[in-house]
């Protein structure tokens, strides 16, 4: 298989000679457009006469190849063209746009040169150029002693008869027949069968035109239809699955309430009682707002409320929120937090939030007597938050999903515990209106998982109290402070 010409657009050119081996010359020792062009020559030459039968055949196989929808019509067109001119090489060449570059791709090549199928030449230095520049057909003589063809295109060009195609009255490419050496010589019959053949090239190109075109059309419908398919799926699923998380709450909720009823004055079953029904109030109440979350992302209604906050202080409150969780399911929180104030430009509600659905997941998948450990270090600018477990982990074909909406995981616990598959959405998007990422990692189902938040770090100085100095008429700080430390 030869390869696709590269074609020299300097003011130097090796371009094979006719029959007398390669010759180098510069731009001014080529000879003038005029001296390569023979039109006129068609029209002296001896005509042989036209086979029509042969015509008639060709043309046949050319419409049904353009009737078939996996047959290349131009390959059969240069074919055709090759056959019926008795040329040595015959193709079709397109004007493109390649990396700001007007270009002509040999779209098909039959014959001797059809190992140079894909190669290309710039516009201005093609004669396929020439040809659309005075929009008419064109013989050429020796060509190679005016345009820079390549040592590597061989053999060379003793003539060539190119025919303009037109697509919407613009032309937009060329049929060329070539002869190699001196025992053919194209004459006028050869120029009605390519001017007949241009006009099937015409609609051959907008025949492929179209079809590509259709075959990108049926393409994104087709995406389009799956992406329609797994949304109605997914929408079925949560819809489903809150119907599920909504009543698992209630029928705690309910029998302690019962409870409350049959054991009336029995304060310890009342208090029992009452902290179940807080559980699962509150579980009720999360579920709801992730809904109206959810809702509020779709409408872009979700405005951050943004301040310097100690990520500490943030941290703290989210630890707190999760342990009631954390001593139900019987899993070991650590904490581990910077020893000096880091300081975050953020929404401190939005930024518990994402902290506590990190939590909260970590907790739910993760098995009784597992751990869970919560970190925050500054790396460079960023504050990094890594939420990790020794839960049920995550399969390596979830990962890319697992922030998507309604996305579920497998998993081994109780349905109960997936929850409505949108908190890692919410999570992902209130990061990045924090404008920072979030990642997941898991070494397998059984593997844990690690949830990793980069978010900026506030590099302003936190504003210090001041006080008028030797002010004796501002009272006296009174009474004691204290830090606790969980």
């Amino acid at each position: 298989m030869m390869s696709a010409p590269a074609w020299d657009q300097g003011e130097s050119s090796t371009v094979p000679g006719i029959g007398h081996g390669e010759h180098s010359f510069t731009s001014d020792s080529r000879v003038p457009l005029e001296a390569v062009i023979s039109t006129a020559e068609l029209a002296r030459r001896e005509t042989r006469p036209a086979d029509y039968e042969a015509e008639s055949h060709a043309l046949t196989g050319l419409m049904d190849a353009m009737a078939s929808s996996s047959g290349n019509v131009l390959r059969t067109l240069a074919e055709t063209a090759l056959d019926l001119c008795g040329a040595h090489s015959a193709g079709i060449s397109i004007l493109e746009e390649e990396n700001g570059r007007m270009i002509f791709r040999w779209h098909a090549v039959a014959g001797r040169w059809a190992g140079f199928i894909g190669g290309t030449m710039p516009r201005q230095i093609s004669p396929c150029g020439t040809v659309l520049d005075r929009n008419c057909t064109l013989l050429l003589s020796r060509p190679g002693r005016h345009y820079p063809f390549p040592p590597e295109v061989s053999p060379p060009v003793v003539e060539v008869l190119l025919i303009p195609f037109h697509v919407a009255g613009e032309p937009v490419g060329t049929v060329w027949v070539i002869a190699h050496d001196e025992s053919r010589r194209f004459d006028a019959e050869d120029q009605r069968l390519m001017t007949s053949l241009g006009k099937f090239a015409s609609t051959a190109y907008q025949v492929q035109q179209a079809s590509r075109a259709l075959e990108t059309e049926l393409a994104a419908r087709k995406r389009a239809e799956e992406a329609l398919q797994e949304a109605d799926r997914r929408k079925n699923e949560f819809l489903a699955l809150l119907a599920h998380e909504l009543r698992n709450p209630l029928a705690p909720t309910h029998h302690a309430l019962q409870i409350l009823r049959l054991w009336g004055a029995n304060i310890e079953a009342g208090k029992a009682a009452i902290d179940v029904i807080e559980r699962q109030v509150s579980l009720v109440v999360r579920l709801v707002d992730d809904l109206l979350d959810v809702s509020r992302i779709g409408r872009g209604k979700i405005e951050l409320r943004r301040e310097r906050v100690e990520l500490a202080r943030v941290l703290n409150q989210a630890v707190e929120a999760v342990r009631p969780l954390c001593r139900e399911m019987r899993n070991e929180l650590t904490v581990a937090l910077p020893t000096t104030p880091l300081y975050l430009n953020a929404d401190p509600a939005r930024l518990a939030q994402i902290v506590g659905n990190l939590l909260n997941n970590a907790c739910k998948f993760t098995a009784s007597g597992g751990h869970i450990h919560l970190s925050a270090v500054v790396e460079g600018r960023e504050a990094v938050i890594r939420v990790r477990d020794t839960g049920i982990g995550i399969a390596p074909d979830q990962i890319a999903r697992i922030f998507e909406m309604f996305a579920q995981v497998d998993t081994s616990l109780e349905r109960s515990q997936g929850g409505l598959g949108i908190g890692l959405t919410l999570v992902k998007t209130l990061v990045e209106m924090h404008g920072g990422t979030v990642q997941a990692r898991s070494g397998g189902v059984g593997q844990g998982s690690e949830f990793t938040v980069r978010l900026p770090v506030s590099i302003e100085e936190p504003v210090q109290e001041r006080r008028p100095p030797n002010d004796d008429s501002l009272p006296a700080p009174s009474g004691l402070r204290i830090l606790v430390a969980d």
